[in-house]
């Protein structure tokens, strides 16, 4: 991927801390003037080439373009773009389009009809590779055609190049765009298509909400809900924006944050999660996550196991073994009350890691089972933050902007959620 330049933010476009993998920009619509400006001659003489995306659109609109490069001449000039909503012959939704100076537009768009969601991430892929054109929504392939004739070179120079908007006067786009990728040598195949798919969190509850008892998953399995403030939890001023405030008590108050069924759900050799916690006090045994069935099942998160004498842990039961599978970071070594730290926990086939802050804290290298062992049946049914399904105290203190992830995250992603970057 060539480095090509910056891109401006125009208009009143801004940002937002609810990205698919940490920060994105934030299109508010409305007007042309609010977009994101590429850098000119962005793909020109590109024989082969990828872009790639997220979208989260808050409206949605006929032609409305995600990804534009163009000379600004609407439809009397040339242009490569990727729109949604696009009305071909009657909805043919999301579409990528090419067109020279002079002769016909051509097309690339799914039948039967597939376009991005409103009020969810989507993940939008294209590659070209000669005259092959592929279209991918949320990680596969949607749409292809062997019979481009449309080149970059034939497009010419561009320098009317967008994000959330184009040159032919259709409305501009109305929502969240996050890390979008343009590589300019190569063309993805669909495996890797595939993995940059995946490297979306699957699940964030940016508790951002600060009032009510739900809080929504904005991350790109929609299909996994809202979670839901139990007992006497509530909302306080967070790391970022607002937080859960978990008040502790015995296990019988319920304060806790109960996590959808089946959270887990597709899991098997790799997994992460990540969160900021600022406890404000640490008995025995408090759980931070669980994510399980009953106390015969379960990955636990904990600060003071053993009576504080093994410190901060991560616990792995299979249903009907008695084993429970554990690695421990050592007396002292837990989280620091009243301050915020940020955890993460990753896995990768038999070797999980804890992280505090960025900065690795304990490596076991042999763990037996994994998220694939627990549940029942692949179920989970007792899912808590601040909580779990036995005895023990809940958690008393604060949880932010938590997030779970289908694979490991590396060393340099972990830094990054720590320092804000993603």
């Amino acid at each position: 991927m060539a480095d090509e330049g910056s891109a401006v933010l125009t208009g009143t476009t801004g940002w937002s801390t609810n990205g698919i993998l940490g920060k994105a920009v934030n299109l508010p619509g409305g007007s042309t003037a609010n977009a994101v400006d590429l850098p000119d001659n962005l793909l020109q003489n590109a024989a082969n080439f990828t872009v790639g995306f997220w979208v989260r659109p808050d409206t949605k609109s006929n032609w409305t373009s995600m990804f534009h490069i163009g000379d600004g001449l609407g439809g009397a000039g040339s242009y490569f773009h990727i729109q949604m909503q696009t009305q071909i012959s009657g909805n043919t939704g999301l579409a990528a389009s090419f067109k020279a100076k002079t002769g016909p537009e051509e097309r690339v768009y799914a039948n039967p009809v597939r376009d991005v969601v409103a009020n969810q991430w989507n993940h939008v892929a294209f590659t070209r590779q000669g005259s092959t054109g592929t279209l991918y929504l949320n990680g596969a392939a949607i749409a292809s055609r062997s019979d481009l004739t449309v080149t970059m070179t034939g497009i010419g120079p561009t320098a009317n190049n967008w994000l959330g908007r184009n040159g032919c006067g259709d409305a501009p786009f109305d929502g969240l765009i996050d890390d979008v990728r343009v590589y300019t040598s190569s063309t993805l195949n669909a495996s890797q298509v595939t993995a940059m798919y995946n490297e979306g969190s699957a699940v964030r509850y940016t508790f951002n909400e600060n009032t009510g008892t739900a809080a929504g998953n904005s991350g790109a399995k929609a299909s996994i809900g809202a979670a839901a403030l139990q007992g006497t939890t509530s909302w306080a001023a967070g790391r970022f924006g607002s937080a859960v405030n978990l008040p502790g008590g015995a296990a019988s108050s319920g304060n806790q944050v109960r996590l959808p069924d089946n959270i887990q759900a597709g899991l098997a050799n790799q997994f992460a999660v990540s969160f900021w916690a600022r406890p404000d006090t640490l008995p025995n045994w408090v759980p931070l996550l669980q994510i399980g069935s009953s106390t015969d099942t379960f990955f636990l998160l904990q600060s003071g196991t053993n009576s504080g004498t093994t410190g901060f842990g991560a616990t792995f039961k299979a249903a009907g073994n008695p084993a429970q599978e554990r690695l421990t970071l050592g007396s002292g070594r837990d989280l620091p009350l009243n301050q915020w730290t940020h955890v993460v926990f990753t896995m990768n086939g038999s070797t999980g890691k804890i992280y505090f802050n960025g900065v690795l804290q304990g490596t076991r290298t042999n763990f037996p089972i994994g998220i694939g062992n627990v549940g029942v049946g692949d179920t989970t049914t007792a899912n808590f933050i601040g909580g779990t399904s036995w005895g023990d105290p809940r958690f008393d203190g604060l949880i932010d902007d938590f997030r779970l992830y289908g694979y490991e995250l590396s060393a340099e992603h972990v830094t990054q959620l720590y320092s804000g970057r993603r």
